[in-house]
């Protein structure tokens, strides 16, 4: 799954948290969630929690996630700059009694 997608998805669920959230907290405030049946109750309150723990479980997927790119893109840079190098020689042309190579 891409990036991108997996970021969507973490948008969404977000949006519908913050939205489930709020509505429970103002029906809290203005004492209309005890008007409730206690089943519609019930269910606000598992919505909030389901939408709470798969933001949790998403969060540490995105971290995995950038920690893994992270960690490839510090790789593939230490192999770049390992395969510049010649070696452990430092050129010193002065003291060098070869004559330099040919370029073509």
């Amino acid at each position: 799954m891409g990036n991108t997608v997996f970021w969507q998805i973490y948008k969404s669920t977000a949006y519908k948290y913050r939205k489930y959230r709020c509505k429970l907290e103002k029906s809290i405030a203005n004492h209309s969630f005890h008007k409730f049946s206690r089943r519609k109750q019930n269910q606000l309150i598992r919505k909030v929690e389901r939408l709470r723990n798969r933001l949790r479980t998403l969060s540490l997927q995105l971290k995995i996630a950038a920690s893994g790119a992270t960690m490839a893109i510090l790789l593939s840079c230490g192999q770049v700059s390992a395969q510049s190098a010649i070696g452990p020689f430092v050129n010193n042309d002065q003291d060098n009694p070869l004559r330099p190579p040919i370029e073509t």
